[in-house]
């Protein structure tokens, strides 16, 4: 379900060469039976799907960068944070 959920992440996003490298901060661990690297997948998963649901940053950013891939818009921060909390 997780390599599923992130081949459809992985299908909306634009070129990976122009992508802000992302930062998480992540939460304390929820899900103790899970392991650590599953839970960290699952958020980021969460967060990846956020960003290119995001109509704003979809508009200025995503779709000029998928009609072309060598494009980098100017206002691009080179790095995003997400603070990502269970209650989101």
């Amino acid at each position: 379900a997780i390599q599923n959920w992130n081949e459809v992440i992985e299908s909306r996003l634009p070129s990976r060469e122009q992508l802000p490298k992302l930062t998480i901060d992540m939460p304390p661990r929820q899900f103790r039976y899970l392991p650590h690297e599953v839970e960290r997948d699952i958020i980021g998963l969460t967060v990846m799907e956020h960003l290119m649901n995001d109509v704003k940053s979809s508009r200025r950013w995503w779709e000029p960068m998928r009609m072309n891939p060598n494009l980098r818009p100017a206002d691009l921060p080179q790095l995003l944070r997400a603070e990502y909390s269970w209650d989101s």
